[in-house]
């Protein structure tokens, strides 16, 4: 028998393959017929030794329920590294998914549900595409650190039921979900650390944890959402910090934790309804504020209501005082300089019965007070009026405002009768009042009245919200 070598070199910029002399000279003892048939033969071999090309794997969907048709997948379904149906894993004995590592892309569902015994899903390091994923009810599951390659899903994600789960971070790389996003009831998970790339939810984003206390910290890349419900142990929603628009609807219920909603302070347009229910520690909603003000930030907002920026009803119930009506959320709003919105009845709650009319003149920047109060001590029950009470007092206070803040020049008039200009009254200075506004639903009067040696700071509030919108709205411009 004889053997012969033929030295084949691949030129890069030809498309044809190329024998030196050296190997021409070893084959002419042969004749033609031989020689080709050798090239041949070797040619076969170096494109069988190639990589394969990317296949499909059975056109049907894929149910495996042991370890063995998992470590069997590409014998029986391959080779193969592209499922174009629905995958199914369920299986009380399946302890590892090394037998899928050579899949890239599922164009249906991918369900790893009810296996007992899975601790990790190691096995989809290399899969990049889903049409959609569940991950339900394995008892023993840890981690799906074995999704650090997918980057897309394009219908719906479900984590539920995963009772001893306790990170996400495998799924770092997920920058797209087309449909909802569901991670429900997994009792040993407290904190959703992995979605910091996941910039665009289409569904709804439905977030309902029921074990310790939870921070929703790491949505830091995500824009928008179809949807939005929030429920169970958080502390605050904090993570959602970018979220700028909400197609349809806001249910944030049944949180008895949630103290604050700062986190949704980017959020300006809500499509749907707004409802926040039964959250009976919530007490600092400004987070919303400019949701839910007069002034539409949506370019157009949805809606054309009260609140130009929600397209759908709002229900504030059960909350903490400070966030059960729109008129107490927009108090907190910090006031950035005074307005015509403030011109209004003012009283402190506490000393009900007496009060403050308050008058902004913008164009020439001064604010004038008139105080309805009391005498400092009742007068003697013979001490009678013709008109009202002899123990009533009125004061006034006039000057210029700086921002949101005002000192003011107090005054006593005396000397003048009811409905006549004679005889002339008079008005005397007697102290000073510093008025300060912290938002368009609350300030703080400060005093100090000389003539009887008194000082003190009062709380004050509106006693009607017909102003609050133009407020809010000179504010926000």
């Amino acid at each position: 028998m004889v053997f012969i070598v033929l030295l084949i070199n691949w030129a890069e910029d030809e498309d044809h393959v190329q024998i030196d002399e050296e190997s021409l000279a070893m084959a002419s003892a042969l004749n033609c017929n031989t020689l080709r048939q050798l090239t041949i033969l070797f040619l076969i071999a170096m494109i069988y030794s190639a990589p394969a090309f990317a296949q499909d794997c059975s056109p049907n969907d894929i149910t495996l329920n042991s370890q063995s048709e998992v470590d069997q997948f590409q014998a029986n379904h391959g080779p193969c590294d592209r499922v174009v149906q629905d995958l199914f894993i369920a299986g009380e004995d399946i302890t590892a998914l090394s037998g899928l590592t050579e899949l890239t892309a599922i164009s249906g569902d991918l369900r790893i549900e009810n296996n007992p015994s899975l601790i990790n899903i190691e096995g989809f390091e290399n899969l990049e595409i889903l049409g959609s994923l569940s991950i339900s009810s394995n008892s023993s599951l840890v981690t799906v650190d074995g999704l650090t390659s997918l980057r897309q899903i394009d219908k719906w994600l479900h984590l539920r039921f995963n009772n001893s789960l306790r990170s996400v971070r495998g799924l770092s790389e997920l920058t797209t979900v087309g449909d909802n996003i569901f991670i429900w009831s997994n009792f040993n998970l407290h904190n959703l650390e992995g979605f910091s790339k996941l910039s665009q939810v289409d569904g709804v984003l439905s977030l309902k944890i029921l074990n310790t206390l939870f921070d929703l910290d790491d949505f830091s890349s995500l824009t928008s959402v179809g949807g939005l419900t929030i429920t169970g142990s958080f502390i605050n929603v904090d993570g959602l910090a970018t979220l700028t628009n909400v197609n349809g609807d806001v249910y944030i219920f049944g949180n008895p934790s949630l103290i604050s909603l700062n986190g949704l302070s980017a959020l300006n347009s809500v499509g749907g309804d707004l409802w926040l229910q039964q959250n009976p520690h919530l007490a600092r909603c400004s987070g919303i504020a400019q949701l839910i003000d007069q002034v539409d930030d949506a370019e157009p907002g949805p809606g054309g209501g009260s609140a130009p920026d929600v397209g759908g009803s709002i229900l504030l119930e059960q909350n903490a005082i400070g966030c059960n009506t729109v008129e107490e959320i927009l108090s907190e709003v910090p006031l950035l300089e005074m307005n015509a919105g403030l011109n209004d009845a003012w009283f402190n709650p506490g000393t009900n019965g007496q009060g403050f009319l308050i008058t902004v003149f913008p164009q020439i920047k001064q604010i004038f007070l008139a105080w309805y109060t009391y005498e400092v001590e009742r007068p003697a029950t013979e001490v009678t009026a013709s008109v009202g009470e002899p123990g009533h007092r009125w004061l006034t206070a006039q000057g210029p405002y700086v921002d949101n803040r005002a000192s003011l020049d107090v005054y006593v008039t005396t000397g003048g009768t009811f409905d006549s200009s004679l005889p002339a009254p008079t008005s005397q200075p007697d102290g000073k009042i510093f008025l300060e506004f912290s938002s368009c639903g609350r300030g703080t009067v400060k005093y100090d009245i000389h003539s009887i040696d008194w000082q003190n700071t009062v709380p004050i509030e509106r006693i009607a919200h017909d102003n609050m919108p133009l407020c809010e709205a000179l504010n926000g411009q």
